[in-house]
């Protein structure tokens, strides 16, 4: 933990807003993330934890605030990420300060609304407290969107002090919830606190895709815990400082990142793509998302053997990953493999 070079503080307060308002954003969701579990096992012990541990969502009417828009993240979701990259969140990071700043912010609807409809200016919303008849047109006419939904941005517009109380009372019985899975795991957090190490992590985040960082042009770190999301890490960017979110098995996970990139053999990989028939194998995945071995024979036209002979080629590389449906095994990509591969490539690259 020590580095003479950051400072580093472990926010607990931070942690818990984080977890709080993701929660929300799953279960207001949970038919997409549900679909994402059949693929992804963290997803599926997220939604496990909030089915036995959390309490479920009172209010229907704040899904407006918490809905997915175009398979992107929620208004609230992003709305936390302002908050946080506020200057004043910076010594407020509270669940408390959070609610406050929610209830203060006179923009509060009025942004909600430019979320659904970029169109929308501050001009015409302001217009709506004189003639609302504009924007419910705009709302009634829009596509793709669910019509409990609309019902409810239309009850926001008449009713908006509610809409937000609504919302508060919703943020505050969550976080209750929260606060008790935290008691339950808060030995976990503990370990972790003292286990963190900057180095693994700086290397981790320097060889993920995903998130390539310079982390040494950050003097000050600030790290937190959630629960939520096992392998999630994301970085908040702010000039001076760095916000780590840590999944509660983060460590696990930058181990498990280590070992894939050791288990490459450059060997195997090269014997499993010099044959067409498994780069085009590969092609197909990469469309469909996954397939059984019938699949491969029925579309390429191959008997079992030689398809259970390509497939053995691309497992040994551990280019593809299986899992069970049913009596069938199911083929996928590796995506974590093919990242490790390409990790393995790069001392190739020269300078």
């Amino acid at each position: 933990m020590k580095n003479t070079n950051k400072s580093i503080t472990f926010s607990k307060e931070v942690g818990i807003l984080w977890d709080t308002i993701y929660s929300l954003h799953i279960q207001h969701n949970m038919a997409y993330f549900c679909r994402l579990a059949e693929k992804d096992t963290d997803v599926l012990n997220t939604l496990k934890v909030l089915e036995q541990d959390v309490e479920p969502i009172k209010f229907t009417e704040i899904s407006p605030f918490f809905y997915r828009l175009h398979d992107g993240m929620s208004f609230m979701f992003l709305y936390l990420d302002k908050y946080l990259d506020s200057q004043r969140a910076v010594d407020e990071m509270c669940m408390r300060q959070f609610w406050t700043y929610l209830q203060n912010d006179g923009m509060l609807v009025p942004q909600l609304l430019m979320y659904y409809f970029p169109e929308l200016t501050e001009t015409d919303i302001e217009e709506r407290k004189n003639a609302p008849q504009k924007i419910i047109r705009t709302i009634c006419k829009a596509e793709d969107m669910d019509s409990t939904i609309k019902v409810d941005l239309i009850d926001m517009i008449f009713n908006e002090e509610e809409s937000i109380q609504k919302l508060l009372g919703e943020i505050l019985s969550r976080e209750t919830s929260i606060e008790e899975l935290r008691r339950q795991k808060a030995e976990e957090f503990a370990d972790l606190q003292l286990t963190f190490c900057t180095e693994s992590m700086e290397q981790f985040l320097l060889n993920e895709p995903k998130c390539i960082l310079d982390l040494k042009s950050y003097q000050n770190w600030v790290v937190t815990f959630t629960i939520l999301s096992a392998d999630l890490i994301r970085a908040y960017l702010r000039p001076d400082d760095l916000l780590l979110l840590l999944g509660i098995q983060y460590q696990q996970t930058i181990e498990d990142a280590d070992m894939l990139r050791n288990k490459v053999d450059l060997q195997l990989v090269g014997a499993a793509l010099a044959e067409k028939n498994r780069l085009s194998f590969l092609d197909y995945l990469l469309e469909k998302g996954e397939a059984t071995g019938k699949d491969f024979e029925r579309d390429f036209h191959l008997t079992g053997t030689n398809t259970y002979y390509h497939l053995s080629y691309l497992m040994r590389a551990s280019i593809l990953k299986t899992r069970n449906r049913g009596r069938n095994l199911v083929y996928s990509i590796d995506s974590d493999a093919i990242r490790a591969i390409k990790e393995c490539l790069t001392k190739y690259e020269g300078r």
